[in-house]
């Protein structure tokens, strides 16, 4: 009875030493001292015993320092799920959907169309802001954005296709300007480095402001 209360079950390898393939219980040593695989239902480790004497836990009593090893079920799964988390790690630092330079903040984003072509201008002086929230209001005539050409689409590209776009902090909302910088924007792409050096600015007079972005 007490013997089948321990619930200890010794592996087939123990057959070497003359103990039947499954002993329940106190095991007689009948070959001399042993080393194998014990379990006692949760555990696995590598112990020693040589007078078949048994510790609370119901293993040998003299065993060596114990060896926990992971049953080749769970083991598998472990690695399973360790390739899965590093895969995901590698997805994630590869992502590339979004822009690579910060977030455009400080400013206000207006979307312009100029005979079925559109731009955007981000713009932070304080008095053009003014202006365009006004002509968005409708408060406002002056509806002709004046800026100051620079080259590339813009910090986190606000400005794609386009590679240029307009000076945040140079910029004014007018009524009237020179024709010298009128243009559609594919016109400005089509021959930006005149634009860029010697036009110097942008202002198409049919511009229409479609929308604005507040990303103060």
């Amino acid at each position: 009875g007490g013997a089948a209360q321990s619930g200890v079950v010794l592996t087939s390898k123990l057959r070497s030493c003359g103990v039947p393939k499954q002993t329940y219980g106190m095991a007689k040593q009948e070959d001399g001292p042993c080393e194998e695989h014990w379990s006692n239902g949760q555990l696995e480790w590598k112990g020693a015993y040589k007078d078949g004497k048994r510790d609370e836990g119901g293993f040998p009593s003299d065993r060596k320092e114990p060896q926990v090893e992971m049953p080749p079920t769970k083991m598998w799964l472990f690695r399973r799920t360790c390739i899965y988390l590093a895969a995901a790690f590698l997805l994630a630092g590869c992502d590339d959907d979004g822009p690579t330079e910060p977030e455009l903040e400080g400013g206000i984003l207006a979307l312009f169309e100029v005979a079925g072509e559109r731009f955007s201008a981000f713009v932070t002086n304080p008095d053009a802001i003014s202006a365009i929230l006004a002509l968005e209001a409708g408060t406002s005539q002056a509806s002709i954005p004046n800026g100051r050409l620079i080259r590339g689409p813009g910090p986190a590209e606000y400005n794609l296709p386009w590679s240029w776009h307009m000076d945040p902090v140079d910029i004014e909302m007018a009524e009237l300007t020179i024709e010298l910088c009128d243009a559609r924007p594919s016109f400005v792409e089509n021959n930006l480095d005149e634009w860029i050096n010697v036009v110097g600015r942008f202002c198409p007079w049919g511009a229409h402001l479609v929308s604005v972005d507040d990303l103060r």
